[in-house]
């Protein structure tokens, strides 16, 4: 057999008792070469004297290669053998066969009983390798190996990767004028880590041109050409699933940079591309993403996004007319906490509502609503509270009302404001309803709102409402008007953002995907207990950004170290989305004064300084339809795999922890993650055992019980 080419470094180990004088004299052994002693050396683990000295003793274990880097190219097969010695009194060291081995990072590949490793080429990285065995008087003795992995792979979408590569013999000049421009992803987006994959897209090119497209990170790198042969290049390449993994799941928290450089048709030259960054965070987000769409004619619909993929399907197969005007248009929907039901008012307005079953069958025409359709007849912008027994709604007058969500039923509350409310939102914990205090206009079209909260006593018992930012305050903010609008509770229910602007909509007319009039507006946050919010530069845009709408948290954080982690913020927009050909680059230019719009999602830092933007570049939402306008995106917690169940990344579990299962080590399950890692509040979880103490998993997502 031959292995990959290894590249090695041997450590010499020296006796503690003479590492600052001369060596003392080698001992003979059949079948390594003698070298001296360190007990102190890397790698291994030395034991104390006993009271009963042999020249035979076992002090010490070392592994030879100490350090050795693999190059997997193109799936080729990658091996390096190990061995484990065992280091004597004597000085001496002989080879041993009873080591037990092991790694700690299985994702890398695998150690065989007699010390083979095999990279399995899902991902790149350093790992460590430990072997185990008994030394004098049978204490355990350990020590360890450094292995380290760079994955490469090529991919050429015409013809052959040699073909291709030829193309990019000379050496790429600068030449902005005709350089292909990465237009998306965009420079310092932040993803989840099971995000569906990117479609890379860029401008610039002719007919005969091939672009190479290089995506890297310290340990892992993918180049694909892509040739322009064909009348209506998109001037994109979206990235196989398994090599995104692959990005993804190879150094955790280091970037990806991506260039596109551009071989002329002619083979003049090859001109470079200016590099593009993003990152994955260490996380995953999951559930459901429901979003709502607009056609710009008649039909809008519930979208569902499944996590991790690109596919779109609708939440309501055949939705309900509406008992005034027949319509089958579910309006503004909401989705419970535990990802079960779905409320909207339907007829696209107030005419009705109805609230869907997710563990149902709903593929009868109509699907069947919990409740008779008339049931609610005069209320939007609907709310669960965290146990979803109540639904919170507002008539068109601002009146906020209570109704049993199983019946449809009103429920006599106490306090809520009798007027001039909109966009209701009730907090993760219960204990609070965040909404906007209208000062004009009528129903949800209005100028001039202020954030507020009610405090919850109980489920029908609300307090005096407080004012925690007037839109006016932020008048003269890059976006301006007075209308702050669409708040959204923070997983933990310690931050609220919200959307302030010109107008409670993004353009003149509700209708218009494609509006000519888009006003102006921001996302902010602002801590539950009030204060001055932070305007969310990155996730705007930059700070002359005036195009984000609408946000709603994910029920999700995901941790990015000991004492940080993520939110993520779903927005619409419209911002231009990648290039002309395969995005929605262009509206703005061809006379409409808005682009379409379209969901992005932003992280948010956890634990960000005081006064500083915690928000890290968007992305754009996989699964939308560029051709329609889409906007509320709401999640739903319950995609995420639950402890003992089959997996293949540390992403895709509940616990963040994919292992080989202990009754079948040839699979990998999710397993609960040890006492120090417990699950923190907010974070996923695959049963209540996984979540800290005074935690319990309700609906995969660990949480604080109410009272």
């Amino acid at each position: 057999m031959v292995d990959t080419p290894v590249r090695s470094s041997v450590v010499l180990v020296a006796l503690g008792a003479v590492a600052c004088s001369t060596p003392s004299t080698p001992q003979a052994d059949s079948a390594v070469p003698d070298v001296a002693i360190d007990v102190s050396a890397p790698g291994a683990d030395a034991l104390p004297d006993t009271s009963v000295e042999r020249p035979d003793d076992v002090l010490s274990l070392v592994v030879d290669p100490a350090m050795s880097t693999l190059v997997i190219r193109d799936a080729a097969p990658a091996t390096v053998r190990l061995r484990a010695f065992a280091v004597r009194r004597d000085g001496g060291r002989s080879a041993i066969d009873n080591g037990a081995w092991s790694l700690d990072n299985d994702r890398l590949g695998a150690i065989a009983m007699d010390g083979t490793f095999t990279a399995s080429g899902a991902s790149g990285g350093v790992t460590t390798i430990t072997v185990r065995a008994p030394g004098a008087g049978g204490v355990p003795l350990s020590a360890t190996a450094m292995i380290e992995l760079i994955v490469e792979r090529s991919i050429a979408t015409a013809g052959t990767v040699a073909q291709a590569s030829a193309r990019f013999a000379d050496v790429p000049v600068v030449d902005a004028a005709r350089a292909a421009n990465v237009l998306y992803p965009l420079d310092g987006a932040v993803m989840p880590n099971n995000v569906a994959p990117a479609d890379i897209q860029w401008e610039r090119g002719a007919m005969g041109d091939v672009f190479r497209v290089q995506i890297r990170k310290p340990h892992a790198s993918i180049t694909a050409y892509v040739p322009f042969d064909r009348a209506g290049f998109r001037y994109d390449w979206t990235v196989d699933r398994a090599l995104w993994r692959l990005l993804a799941d190879s150094d955790p928290g280091a970037a990806c940079t991506i260039t596109v450089d551009r071989s002329l048709a002619d083979g003049s030259a090859v001109i470079s591309g200016a590099p593009v960054r993003f990152s994955f965070a260490r996380g995953g987000i999951y559930g459901n993403v429901y979003y709502w769409y607009w056609t710009g004619a008649t039909e809008g619909q519930v979208m569902r996004v499944a996590d991790g993929t690109a596919e779109r399907t609708r939440a309501i197969p055949n939705p309900p007319p509406d008992p005034v005007r027949g319509q089958r248009c579910p309006g503004c929907h909401t989705a419970s906490r535990d990802g079960r039901f779905l409320a909207t008012p339907l007829g696209g307005g107030v005419d009705g509502a109805a609230v869907f079953d997710f563990t149902a069958d709903l593929s009868a025409d109509p699907s069947p609503s919990l409740f008779a359709t008339n049931r609610i007849s005069d209320a939007w912008f609907l709310t669960f509270d965290p146990t979803a027994a109540r639904l919170l709604g507002v008539t068109r007058t601002g009146a906020m009302r209570s109704y049993n969500a199983r019946t449809g039923d009103p429920v006599a509350a106490a306090g809520l404001p009798a007027a001039n409310a909109i966009h209701p939102e009730w907090s993760p914990n219960g204990g609070a309803v965040a909404f906007i205090q209208r000062e004009d206009g009528g129903g949800d079209v209005y100028t001039r709102g202020n954030l507020a909260v009610i405090e919850a006593a109980d489920i029908d018992t609300f307090l005096p409402p407080t004012t925690l930012h007037r839109g006016a305050d932020l008048a003269m903010a890059s976006e301006g008007g007075a209308a702050d609008a669409h708040p959204t509770w923070s997983p933990d229910s310690r931050m609220i953002a919200f959307a302030h602007g010109e107008h409670s909509y993004s353009g003149d007319s509700f209708v218009n995907i494609n509006d000519p009039r888009p006003y102006g507006g921001a996302l902010y946050l602002i801590p539950r207990t009030g204060g001055a919010p932070r305007r969310l530069d990155r996730a705007n845009g930059g700070d002359s950004g005036r195009d984000s709408y609408w946000p709603t948290f994910s029920p999700f954080t995901t941790g990015e170290s000991e004492t940080s982690g993520y939110y993520w913020l779903a927005f619409m927009s419209r911002r231009e989305y990648g290039n002309a050909q395969a995005g929605t680059r262009g509206l703005r230019s061809q006379g409409r004064g808005g682009g379409r719009l379209q969901l992005w999602v932003a992280a948010i830092d956890t634990n960000a300084p005081p006064g500083t933007d915690p928000s890290r570049v968007a992305y754009w939402l996989p699964g939308q339809d560029i051709t329609t306008g889409n906007f509320g995106a709401y999640w739903a917690p319950v995609a995420c795999r639950a402890t003992t169940n089959v997996c293949t990344s540390d992403g895709e579990c509940c616990t963040g922890r994919c292992r080989p299962d202990p009754a079948m080590p040839a699979r990998s399950t999710c397993q609960p993650p040890p006492p120090a890692e417990c699950r923190r509040e907010a974070q996923t979880c695959g049963a209540s055992g996984d979540c800290c103490a005074g935690l319990s998993c309700f609906a995969n997502v660990c949480y604080s019980p109410i009272g």
